[in-house]
């Protein structure tokens, strides 16, 4: 009889360790169908054996990480998803002209999804295009008001424009530009002024302070000749 019981020892103890070496085979193969259906089939035998219970815990701890990571990867592909159509969305304003509609769907998924780089992107792409064409519609108006020579209503479109986009470079410039414009011609009408009152001292002196705020400016230079001529004539008025 003791013979007998320590064989069947040895077939109990070759039976588990066979078990065991099953399920950790199909655990190092992340087969955990395969697993279940081994342990069930033992489970009649063996069910009650601890190193069963054992392996049935580690099966079941398994098979809730695979349903959490299965759900995460669902999550995932569902975000992915919501995010492909969006940009869809996006494009396809952009594509009729509608850069304020696309800006505001990125803007959206910018907020849901914030961690998405692609998504900063797209919209720092959005904003860049629709400072690119007010530019170009700001220029566009800009030389169209020069043109009808209408220079007050040129330099307040690019004040405005400046105020929209302080850092745009060809903004800036332009604004220069038509401030320069507008602070010649105001020096221009006051000599204009001493002329007409044919106060040639102060024409001079004016001038000359123009002269050496705007250097080289072309406008500046007819009225040298005028200066002159008006201060020979007073010149000679004087000495008759």
């Amino acid at each position: 009889n003791a013979d007998l019981v320590r064989s069947a020892e040895r077939l109990r103890k070759a039976a588990l360790d066979q078990l065991a070496e099953t399920l950790h085979s199909c655990f190092a193969k992340n087969d955990l169908r395969r697993a279940e259906a081994t342990l069930d089939g033992a489970n009649k035998r063996w069910g009650m054996d601890p190193l069963w219970q054992t392996l049935h815990g580690e099966l079941e701890r398994r098979l809730a990480q695979e349903a959490v990571l299965r759900e995460a990867e669902l999550a995932r592909r569902q975000v992915e998803q919501s995010i492909w159509e969006g940009r869809q969305q996006a494009v396809s304003r952009a594509g009729k002209g509608d850069l304020k509609g696309a800006l505001e769907i990125l803007e959206e998924l910018c907020r849901q999804y914030p961690d998405h780089a692609g998504l900063a992107q797209d919209r720092q792409a959005a904003l860049r295009k629709i400072e690119v064409d007010f530019v170009n519609q700001t220029l566009t108006r800009i030389t169209a008001l020069q043109g009808q020579q209408k220079w007050d209503a040129a330099l307040e479109e690019a004040e405005e424009a400046v105020k929209r986009y302080p850092k745009n470079v060809e903004l800036a410039a332009i604004a220069m530009r038509e401030r320069r414009r507008k602070e010649i011609a105001l020096c221009i009408q006051d000599i204009d002024s001493a002329i007409a009152s044919h106060d040639w001292s102060t024409a001079e002196k004016r001038l000359q302070a123009a002269q050496e705020r705007f250097a080289g400016e072309k406008a500046l230079e007819r009225l040298v000749q005028a200066v002159r001529n008006g201060q020979r004539q007073a010149e000679l008025k004087d000495l008759s």
